[in-house]
C-alpha cells in the first residue's frame, strides 16, 4: 500500500464543464470516423452526463421516450447555471443523425416549409430543433420581437403536437428562468407557450453522489477498500471523535468529507456548484500524488484564493491573508507548528467564505491533524494552537462553550482590520527615535476643543 500512487486506484473522468455547440458539433463529426481518441472523446461526453439525481434522470428518461416514439414533443429544460441543461442538450443532439443548414424565406413560416421539404426529400425520419439560452436570447429582446419570437414558439409547440404529422418534429430548449419571468410577454402568447411545451426542470447535483457515481472512477477497488480501512481505523485512534463515518470516507475517496461540505457551501453561495466541482475536481486530483492522499480544506482555499478578488465581498479576506507570513513569524519559530497553523488558518478563511464557524473538533478532523499525542491530545493541541494564533494578531474571534474542545473559532475581518491598524501603528513608532519630539506637538494640536485646549499651548513659551 506504501508505493501506491493514487492514480493506480482512481481516475477523474474527463468531460467539458462548459459544453457549447461547437463541441457537439465536432463529436458528430467524428461518428463517421471513430478512431480510438475519438471515441475516447465520444464516451466521455456520453457517460460524463451528471443523472445522479431524480430530476436529470426524469428528464433524460423522458426525451428518450419520446424520441423513440416517433410521435414529435416540445420540451423546455429549466434550470440554474451547472444544473446540466446544456450536456443533456448536446447528448440528445448526437442521438439524432445529421445536420441541415437551409436559407432563411420571406418569413419564419416559409424557412420551416423549406426545412421540412429539405428532410423529407433526404429521407430522414423527423426534425429535432436545440435551442440553446433560449431565455438569455429572449430576455435581451426588445417588445415587437419578443412577441414574434413568442408567436413562432407557439407555432414549432403546436407543430411538434401534431401526432398526425408525417415528419414528426422535437423542439428542445434550455431555460435558466421559468418562461413566465422571461421579458414583457403577453399573457396570451404565455399561456399557449405554457401549453404546448413540457418543463423538465433540473437542479444541481448532490457533490457526494456527483463524485461517487461520475467524477471519479474507480480502478482497483479491492485495493482502494484495504486503503481506505486501515487509513480510518488510523484516525479513529489518533483523532477518537471523527464527524465521518467509515463509509463516508471510503465514498468520498481522494476528498475529505468535509473538503466536500465545504465545496458544496462555497459554490452554492458563490458559483456553480456542479462545474465548481469538476473543475476542482480536475486541478486538485493529482495522479502521482501518494495514494494515502487526501483532498483537505486547505487545498480548496488555495484553489479558490485567485477569484476571490472578484467578490467585493469576499476581498477583504485576500488582504487577512497576505498578513499571514508575519503572523506566522512572530507566533512560533518551530516549522512544524507552523505547517500545522498555517493549515489551520487556510481552513479558517475557507469556512468563512462557506459560512460556517467551525469548533475545536471539526477543525482538527478536517486537517486529520496527528501529532502522535495520546486521548483527546490531538484536540487539545489544534486548541492552543488556535489560542496562540489569536492572541498573535491572526483576527480570530471565538464563542466559548462549556467544553473547551466545542469552542468556535472564525475569522474576524473587523477585528483583523484593527490589527492591522495597530501593527501599522507599532511599526512606525519604532522608525522614530526615542526622544523624537513630532508625536507630542503632532498629538497636541489635535487637542483643540473646549474641554482640553492643548493647542494652544503649542508654541507658547513656558
Amino acid at each position: 500500500m506504501q508505493n501506491l500512487s493514487l492514480g493506480d486506484l482512481v481516475q477523474v473522468r474527463r468531460f467539458p464543464p462548459v459544453v457549447q455547440a461547437a463541441d457537439v458539433r465536432a463529436l458528430r463529426a467524428d461518428i463517421r470516423v471513430l478512431t480510438t481518441a475519438q471515441r475516447a472523446a465520444m464516451d466521455d461526453f456520453c457517460g460524463g452526463y451528471l443523472a445522479v439525481d431524480e430530476r436529470s434522470r426524469h428528464a433524460l428518461d423522458r426525451t428518450l421516450r419520446s424520441l423513440s416514439s416517433r410521435a414529435g414533443g416540445a420540451f423546455f429544460f429549466n434550470g440554474v447555471f451547472g444544473s446540466g441543461k446544456s450536456h443533456l442538450l448536446g447528448l440528445l443532439a448526437l442521438l439524432c443523425d445529421g445536420e441541415m443548414t437551409i436559407f432563411r424565406g420571406a418569413s419564419r413560416g416559409e424557412s420551416f416549409a423549406q426545412l421540412e421539404e429539405a428532410v423529407a426529400a433526404k429521407g430522414c425520419g423527423g426534425i429535432a430543433i436545440f435551442i440553446d439560452e433560449l431565455s438569455l436570447f429572449l430576455s435581451g429582446r426588445e417588445h415587437r420581437g419578443l412577441q414574434d419570437d413568442a408567436s413562432f414558439l407557439q407555432f414549432l409547440g403546436q407543430r411538434a403536437r401534431r401526432t398526425t404529422a408525417h415528419l414528426p418534429l422535437w423542439v428542445f430548449a434550455t431555460l435558466q428562468k421559468n418562461v413566465e419571468d422571461i421579458g414583457d410577454l403577453d399573457s396570451y402568447a404565455l399561456s399557449q407557450i405554457k401549453d404546448r411545451y413540457t418543463t423538465l426542470p433540473l437542479s444541481l447535483a448532490h457533490l457526494p453522489l456527483l463524485i461517487e457515481q461520475r467524477l471519479i472512477i474507480r480502478r482497483d477497488d479491492q485495493k482502494l477498500n484495504e486503503l481506505c480501512r486501515e487509513s480510518y481505523e488510523r484516525l479513529s485512534r489518533a483523532l477518537p471523535h471523527l464527524d465521518f463515518g467509515r463509509e463516508e470516507w471510503q465514498r468520498l475517496y481522494p476528498f475529505h468529507p468535509a473538503t466536500v461540505a465545504l465545496l458544496e457551501n462555497v459554490a452554492a453561495r458563490y458559483g456553480s456548484r456542479t462545474r465548481s466541482a469538476i473543475l476542482f475536481c480536475h486541478n486538485v486530483v493529482k495522479s502521482d500524488a501518494p495514494a494515502s492522499n487526501r483532498v483537505l480544506a486547505s487545498q480548496l482555499w488555495d484553489y479558490l484564493e485567485p477569484e476571490l478578488e472578484a467578490h467585493p465581498d469576499l476581498k477583504n479576506l485576500l488582504a487577512v491573508w497576505k498578513q499571514w507570513p508575519q503572523i506566522e513569524a512572530e507566533a512560533s519559530q518551530d516549522e512544524r507548528e507552523k505547517h500545522f497553523m498555517c493549515e489551520l488558518f487556510k481552513t479558517l478563511l475557507l469556512c468563512k467564505v462557506a459560512g460556517v464557524s467551525p469548533h475545536v473538533v471539526q477543525l482538527a478532523n478536517a486537517l486529520l491533524l496527528d501529532a502522535r499525542l495520546p486521548g483527546l491530545g490531538n484536540y487539545q493541541y489544534v486548541r492552543v494552537l488556535l489560542e496562540k494564533m489569536r492572541t498573535h494578531g491572526a483576527g480570530l474571534a471565538v464563542e466559548r462553550h462549556d467544553d473547551e474542545l466545542h469552542d468556535r473559532y472564525t475569522i474576524d475581518i473587523g477585528a483583523r482590520v484593527g490589527e492591522m491598524a495597530r501593527r501599522y501603528t507599532r511599526n512606525a513608532l519604532q522608525t522614530l527615535p526615542p526622544r523624537d519630539g513630532r508625536i507630542a506637538t503632532f498629538a497636541l494640536q489635535c487637542c483643540r476643543n473646549e474641554p482640553l485646549p492643548l493647542a494652544t499651548l503649542h508654541g507658547t513659551p513656558t
